[in-house]
């Protein structure tokens, strides 16, 4: 979970424990969160345009992976040679998201004006959200798995220390292994 800003809507920004859905209903309720907007950029062709806000301070660009395949001279010739040519260029064409207040009208309208299709996952069910089943899945995996929590002080001290470790220190994937704050090194 993030724990300086968010990067895209959607984002899981704070766990509610709870013994009974009620209750976690309740107190779910009561998280407030002050949102200071940022430079965005809502197509991925202007994401990656010189200039454009980063997603990442620490990165270059916002281009995520750039692979050339094969022969690009020979490539170059065939395209010469071709009877026919076609280009191609994709966009979101639908957003699943949760049944969240941070998704009120205002964005539906938006997403509609960008004819792109807004697919709301069923209440109560992560599992059809990959990003907050990942997150899920990362919280138990890699922490409460490996503890016993003794009292609801305990386990909130330790998912704090957690996003912190999640957030700075865990190396990842998406960065060659390496961690998103390079000075924990």
């Amino acid at each position: 979970m993030p724990s300086d800003r968010t990067r895209f809507v959607g984002e899981a920004l704070a766990m509610v424990l709870a013994e009974t859905a009620e209750q976690a209903k309740d107190a779910a309720e009561l998280v407030e969160i002050d949102y200071e907007p940022l430079p965005a950029a809502s197509h991925a062709l202007d994401a990656i345009e010189p200039g454009a806000a980063r997603l990442w301070d620490e990165a270059s660009s916002n281009v995520c992976l750039d692979v050339d395949v094969g022969n690009e001279r020979a490539a170059a010739e065939a395209f010469k040679r071709a009877a026919h040519v076609a280009r191609l260029s994709t966009w979101v064409q639908r957003v699943i998201r949760d049944r969240d207040q941070a998704y009120g009208a205002a964005v539906t309208r938006r997403l509609r004006a960008m004819s792109i299709r807004d697919k709301p996952i069923a209440p109560g069910s992560p599992w059809q959200n990959g990003f907050a089943e990942r997150l899920n899945g990362s919280i138990r995996r890699e922490c409460t798995d490996h503890i016993i929590a003794v009292g609801e002080g305990h386990l909130r001290r330790v998912l704090r220390a957690f996003a912190q470790y999640y957030n700075e220190s865990r190396t990842h994937r998406a960065l060659d292994k390496g961690r998103p704050d390079p000075s924990v090194d």
